[in-house]
């Protein structure tokens, strides 16, 4: 009888186990991916897209201008903000919240889901330069030629650089052995080289004249740049030493977008250029006469750039041959952005136009307060950009 008790016991302890040990298996999976995965503030690769953040200018540390997923219906306002001052600054979106720069001199922090605001950081001075969020911390610079680092969680000032001249464009970033490092330009005609983390300038290259846009960077660790001395350059990172320079004849105010090895940006000259990355060799050049402040999208085999001539181009990627125009009510220096079968693109003409990437038909418009001169971000289903009305528009695309 006992032995018998014995056996019973043994058979309930083994059922015991058995179903035991897939439960804690689960567990322990459930544990281990919210110990690796990605938290807000965390370092990753950037060189794609992503549906759920835009934490750079252009989405991505290549400046692509483009967004992962699709447009899915017509747009529709779901909420506004309003600072003091023009918004010429772009948005980027990180976690649950929108960081965008505003000519009242502040930085906003504000709820994607409903437009409230979490905090705000006085610079002092207009802050025309869109934001970047990485490692926990928002870097952004001021026309007073400060670059701060803040906590993206409360706003407070972690460190800040003193440049001695404007900043206009965002900064960009790269891990290199370990350490975050964050590279800016300023019309002090330098890109600086930052430590992340203390502020520490590890290298700075001058170049003849302004540097008004952004610094793309690729994930094997070039940077390359546009300057108002005419010249497109391209360093190494992690050092600054010079790879390529190309003269295009004009200035360079907009930022350059890297793709598939190739490197594609506009001048003040009206013309749009393209060259290797990894011979420095001009592959072809476009000229429409007018200025191109606009930076490109890339995506697809295309190109699209907006224009002064207040016209949206979209270009063949391998031969810049043009293959649609689309015109607005006004200069177009906003920077367009590519998403699925659709293109979206802010005008001085007050409104944001979603068009066919295909052929450039119109397919909706939108109308803000004022002149739309902040490129659009995408992310989290709602598209979000500036206007000269001081507001931040939050639409819903899916």
């Amino acid at each position: 009888m006992v032995e018998e008790t014995n056996r019973i016991a043994l058979r309930m302890l083994l059922v015991v186990v058995v179903l035991a040990v897939p439960v804690l298996l689960v567990l322990n999976l459930r544990d281990s991916g919210r110990d690796n995965a990605p938290r807000r503030g965390d370092t990753v690769e950037l060189d794609r897209p992503s549906q759920q953040s835009w934490p750079v200018f252009r989405g991505d540390t290549r400046l692509t201008g483009q967004a992962a997923g699709t447009i899915g219906r017509r747009p529709e306002p779901v909420w506004t903000f309003g600072t003091g001052g023009a918004i010429g600054s772009s948005p980027v979106v990180e976690g649950n919240t929108v960081y965008v720069g505003s000519s009242d001199g502040r930085i906003y922090a504000v709820d994607v889901a409903g437009g409230k605001e979490q905090w705000t950081f006085d610079t002092g001075a207009a802050v025309e330069a869109p934001p970047i969020v990485t490692g926990g911390k928002v870097f952004v610079g001021s026309s007073n030629g400060r670059f701060y680092a803040l906590d993206a969680e409360v706003g407070e000032k972690i460190w800040k650089r003193d440049t001695g001249a404007k900043i206009y464009g965002s900064a960009n970033w790269i891990e290199h052995e370990g350490a975050l490092l964050v590279l800016v330009g300023g019309y002090n005609n330098t890109i600086h080289c930052f430590r992340g983390d203390t502020g520490e300038e590890l290298w700075s290259f001058g170049t003849g004249s302004y540097i008004n846009g952004s610094p793309a960077i690729t994930s094997d660790g070039l940077v390359v740049f546009g300057s108002c001395d005419g010249f497109l350059y391209v360093l190494e990172a992690h050092s600054g030493q010079p790879v390529h320079e190309l003269d295009t004849g004009s200035y360079v105010a907009g930022s350059p977008a890297v793709d598939d090895g190739y490197v594609y940006a506009g001048t003040m000259g009206g013309k749009v250029i393209s060259f290797g990355l990894t011979d420095g060799d001009l592959r072809w050049e476009q000229e429409q006469g007018n200025a191109f402040y606009s930076s490109a999208a890339v995506g697809g085999n295309k190109v699209v750039i907006g224009s002064r001539d207040r016209s949206l181009y979209c270009l063949d990627a391998a031969s810049g041959e043009v293959l649609w125009r689309f015109a607005s009510g006004g200069s177009m220096d906003s920077s367009p952005v590519i998403c699925g079968d659709r293109v979206v693109a802010g005008s001085a003409d007050g409104r944001v136009y979603v068009l066919d990437f295909q052929d450039g038909r119109e397919i909706w418009s939108f109308t803000a307060g004022r002149a739309v001169m902040s490129s659009p971000a995408l992310a989290q289903g709602k598209l979000f950009f500036g206007s000269d009305d001081g507001r931040v528009y939050a639409l819903s695309i899916y």
